[in-house]
């Protein structure tokens, strides 16, 4: 009956299992061959009909708690370390090395996220690749932090930097603070914590924990994703911006992040700032920027922003032009033959001339003239 009962769990005919249960094959001897052929489904079932699962966990076939934690069947796990199984049980789960064909491996991703992914880049290389299923990563990812803490503990458990940046990725607080603490640090540990917005507290001790070279990537990170809060809690830690965040704040339109550059006492060139502000269209930067920098003359920028036709930029710089600037700045209106420009201009104060009537009336354009 054993045989046959065992023969149907390896297959996954679970119909056929469930019927030789009932006819008197003993369930804890399925449970090892139906792990050992992958048949999650099937090692659910016998959990879920009271198979331990952790009683076929040995140093030689480790995988079946694998299996049950990566089936989202973490009571059973739990319940193996509660009766003080955890050493035998686990034996550190150790890594399970698994025979995956491509295809197989893109649905495993696209169905259950549950199941721990280290690199899948390194497993495509080749279909037939090992890799390693870890009860690390699937602790982190399930925000488990008993099952951590009990992994951590052991000396044998191989543990890298990607285990924080995994739980990072993931969001999940309690494990990042864990693994902290466990000493895990990581160069891109704060960019990623930027990037996927990690709550204050968490983004704070994973702050806390690196140095200044990660903690100016994180600033250029912040400034890129337009991520506010997090800039904020970089620079409590005393972080100073480099000039790079500025041309990125500009560069992407996030005027609260280049506010919050400025309010630093950042020392930057202005010319050089404005002038992106402008190539880009972005007036409320060039505004900001008039008002944390005193630039003596604004003459070419008001020409390249008559020249790019940004309206609302040239209303920004009118304000802080000389006469004869905007004098220039018409006459280089009226070659675009832009009239609100030339209205502004004129309006401001700048003083027109023949050769800008003829410009006009050469070109056909009447709606200039009368401003002329």
């Amino acid at each position: 009956m054993n045989t046959y009962a065992i023969r149907a769990a390896e297959t996954g005919n679970i119909g056929l299992m469930k019927s030789l249960i009932k006819g008197g094959a003993d369930p804890r001897k399925l449970i090892l061959p139906a792990t050992v052929a992958y048949n999650i489904t099937v090692v659910a079932h016998l959990i879920s009909i009271g198979v331990p699962s952790y009683l076929c966990a040995t140093a030689e076939h480790g995988n079946a708690m694998i299996v049950a934690v990566g089936g989202n069947l973490l009571h059973e796990f739990q319940s193996a370390v509660a009766d003080k199984a955890f050493d035998d049980a686990c034996a550190i789960i150790r890594a399970v090395d698994i025979f995956m064909t491509k295809d197989y491996v893109m649905n495993l991703i696209n169905e259950d996220p549950m199941i721990p992914i280290r690199s899948l880049q390194t497993m495509l290389i080749d279909a037939q690749t090992r890799f390693e299923v870890e009860a690390l990563y699937i602790a982190i990812k399930n925000n488990d932090v008993m099952t951590m803490a009990n992994l951590l503990r052991k000396a044998e458990t191989p543990v890298t930097s990607e285990a924080l940046l995994v739980a990072i990725r993931t969001g999940n607080t309690g494990a990042v603070h864990v693994l902290l603490r466990h000493g895990l640090r990581s160069t891109n540990a704060i960019s990623l914590a930027v990037c996927h917005s990690l709550p204050d507290d968490a983004l704070r001790a994973v702050v806390s924990a690196h140095t200044i070279p990660d903690l100016t990537r994180g600033v250029l990170v912040a400034c890129r994703r337009g991520n506010l809060n997090a800039l904020r809690i970089l620079f409590e830690t005393h972080t100073s911006p480099s000039p790079s965040a500025l041309f990125i704040a500009i560069e992407e339109g996030h005027t609260a992040i280049l506010q919050c550059i400025l309010k630093t006492g950042i020392a930057f060139k202005a010319d050089d700032l404005v002038k992106l502000a402008i190539e880009k269209g972005k007036p409320e930067c060039v505004e900001l920027l008039l008002q944390f920098a005193h630039i003596a003359d604004v003459h070419h920028h008001l020409i390249l922003a008559v020249e790019k036709n940004h309206v609302s930029i040239v209303d920004q710089l009118i304000k802080h032009a000389k006469p004869e600037s905007l004098t220039r700045a018409l006459s280089s209106a009226v070659e675009m033959g832009n009239v609100d420009i030339c209205q502004k201009l004129k309006l401001a104060g700048a003083v027109t001339n023949d050769q800008m009537f003829w410009t006009a009336a050469t070109k056909g354009y009447s709606d200039i003239l009368p401003y002329l």
